[in-house]
């Protein structure tokens, strides 16, 4: 028996989850992409399956790339908490900015 598949160079799957400063809003992201873990954990914890997740949302990811998002989003939830409660207060302050703007006129 003969081995007819392709033969691939093994991915440090560190790789494909970074965050840098100004890109993403500084939010942990996959790799050479805008899609946020955040944003994929999110529709996992909606139900949503990895597949689903690719077929409705993000064609242009593969398999691998959602399960690694989704295994940082778990093993890192107080980072990904911390990151959820900012931008909630962010949203209500500027919630509160445009009413008291508007209360103005």
């Amino acid at each position: 028996m003969t081995y007819t598949g392709s033969m691939t160079t093994p991915v440090d799957i560190g790789t494909l989850i970074v965050t840098k400063p100004g890109y993403a809003g500084g939010k942990p992201h996959i790799q050479g992409t805008g899609i946020t873990v955040i944003s994929v954990g999110l529709f996992a914890q909606d139900g949503e399956a990895a597949e689903q997740i690719i077929s409705e949302h993000y064609p242009q990811l593969s398999l691998a790339q959602v399960y690694a998002a989704l295994a940082y989003f778990h093993v890192n939830r107080a980072e990904i908490d911390a990151i959820l409660d900012e931008e909630e207060r962010n949203f209500r302050e500027g919630e509160a900015a445009q009413h008291t703007a508007a209360d103005r006129r």
